[in-house]
């Protein structure tokens, strides 16, 4: 019976424009029904990093996969593909300078 009671509860509602801040009394102070959802541009902005990736060469992509998704170190990378860490510091910078000129080419606004 207990139980029972416990779960008529669930369907109270609470006012939108309630100032209580007791969640016993099926009210919440401050309760927010909007929020921030930049969920949309989350995957806009993945989109749009993944086409400008696929503009590099194959070597620059796995460069760049390794440091920013894998999170690799520029000394990791250089050993694992048998080249210098320098070598790696100055592709990488190479890259990242041709993707934020395709980026700004493109004239794409992204929302902050």
């Amino acid at each position: 019976v207990l139980e029972a009671m416990e779960a008529s509860q669930a369907y109270r509602s609470a006012p939108l424009e309630s100032s209580s801040a007791d969640p016993d009394s099926g009210t919440f102070e401050g309760a927010h029904l909007a929020y921030d959802d930049d969920g949309p541009f989350k995957v806009e902005n993945r989109m749009l990093v993944e086409e400008l990736l696929d503009s590099l060469p194959p070597r620059e992509q796995l460069m760049v996969r390794l440091r920013f998704y894998e999170e690799m170190t520029q000394s990791e990378i250089a050993e694992r593909l048998d080249i210098s860490q320098m070598h790696v510091s100055r592709l990488l910078s190479r890259c990242l300078e041709q993707l934020r000129t395709r980026l700004a080419e493109a004239d794409v606004h992204r929302p902050d």
